[in-house]
């Protein structure tokens, strides 16, 4: 007589519950840290909190630094939250060397800056000022480290010192030369109305430079300049 199978118990699979979290912490990370690198267009940042000249948050002595101006470009910027220099954030609605908002805005307040009443003396929540913030990405490198090896650092320049960027590049345009041609001490000093103010004073031609490499630098440095911020979801 043949035996009897004794019937198979059937596999249970595993539960996979703590492994799909995982996977899911692991992927929110990685856009965390993605979205992290983006806000930060170059990597490496100059600030002037504090009336303090810093590079990646090391305060530089003498609050000044010798650079070569590769790019320099107008931005402006609302928050619909408000802005908190302390925060990562992305604002709602931005322009880049432009009188439109950029095409990744989130929330665009007006076909053109000029017709948005975000753009109007008084709009701000606090103050007589304009609710769109008004300022300029600049991207330097240091003046002593050759072209080809110097590490790009993005520096945003305030509205109360937009003055010193349009009279930098009057200059450079006056002379005929390229902004990088020039050894510029960059300063920080400070205001007793604004607190503090930026400064870039060309202080001598550098001679026989390399104006191919020149040339690459600055397309280069613009095109990290017009770097959009992340889209967030």
């Amino acid at each position: 007589m043949s035996k009897t199978k004794e019937p198979v118990a059937p596999v249970v699979p595993k539960t996979t519950a703590v492994v799909s979290i995982q996977e899911q912490i692991a992927q929110q990370l990685a856009r965390q840290n993605e979205t992290a690198a983006g806000l930060r267009s170059s990597g490496s940042y100059i600030g002037f909190k504090n009336a303090q000249l810093k590079v990646d948050g090391i305060s530089i002595p003498a609050n000044q630094l010798d650079v070569r101006v590769l790019a320099a470009l107008s931005e402006r910027a609302w928050y619909a939250k408000d802005f908190d220099a302390d925060v990562v954030q992305v604002p709602d609605c931005y322009a880049l060397d432009s009188d439109v908002p950029h095409e990744q805005s989130a929330n665009p307040q007006a076909d053109v800056c000029a017709d948005c009443e975000r753009n109007k003396w008084g709009s701000a929540t606090r103050g007589k000022g304009k609710a769109c913030r008004e300022s300029a990405r600049v991207i330097v490198i240091p003046a002593n480290v050759p072209l080809a090896s110097a590490q790009m650092y993005t520096a945003k320049v305030p509205v109360t010192s937009l003055s010193t960027v349009t009279s930098f590049t009057s200059r450079c345009g006056q002379a005929n030369k390229l902004m990088g041609e020039f050894v510029t001490k960059l300063s920080v000093v400070e205001d007793k109305k604004t607190f503090f103010k930026v400064h870039l004073t060309p202080t001598e031609v550098t001679a026989e430079m390399d104006m191919a490499a020149l040339l690459k630098c600055q397309d280069a440095a613009y095109q990290l300049a017009m770097t959009p911020y992340p889209v967030i979801e």
